[in-house]
Parts: C-alpha cells; structure tokens; sequence
C-alpha cells in the first residue's frame, strides 16, 4: 500500500507580492511614465496597487437602523389623519 503525501500549500502574504506586482505595473506602463513626471507616476502606481489589492466591488457594512418605537409612529399617523380631515 502507497501512502500518500498531502503537499502543503505555501501561503504568500500580501506584502510579498506587492513589489513583484508594482514592478510589472511599472513595464506595462512605460507610454505613461514618459508623460507623467516621477513623482506621479509612483503615486499612480502606489494607487492602482491600492486598488487592486483591497478590491473595488466590497460594500461598507451599514450600520443597521434603529427601530423607530411605537409612540413616535402612532403619533405620525395622527398628525396625518388630522391633516386629511382639515382638508375636507
């Protein structure tokens, strides 16, 4: 009977990868830091990094909403009823 090895995956950290990624940003536009001074176009490449790294399409969790207590709902529909019978 064979025994098998299980391999075990290597885990790379976000902060290994950043500089191997911010190196071929860096080839691929070459066009635009001919344009852009420097200075910005580290900043532009330390931004899309950004981006890319932390993802765009992530909501916010939102905070959930109180819940509104009875009083102050009971009393709004009362104002609206006075409301329609002054209209009429």
């Amino acid at each position: 009977m064979a025994i098998k090895k299980e391999s075990k995956k290597v885990i790379v950290t976000q902060n290994d990868t950043l500089p191997d990624i911010e190196k071929e940003f860096a080839l691929i536009f070459t066009t635009l830091k001919s344009e852009l001074s420097n200075k910005k176009f580290e900043h532009r490449i330390k931004k899309a990094l950004k981006i890319l790294t932390h993802g765009l399409g992530k909501k916010k969790e939102s905070k959930p909403k109180p819940a509104k207590s009875s009083n102050i709902i009971a009393k709004k529909k009362k104002a609206v009823a006075k409301k329609k019978a002054i209209k009429k």
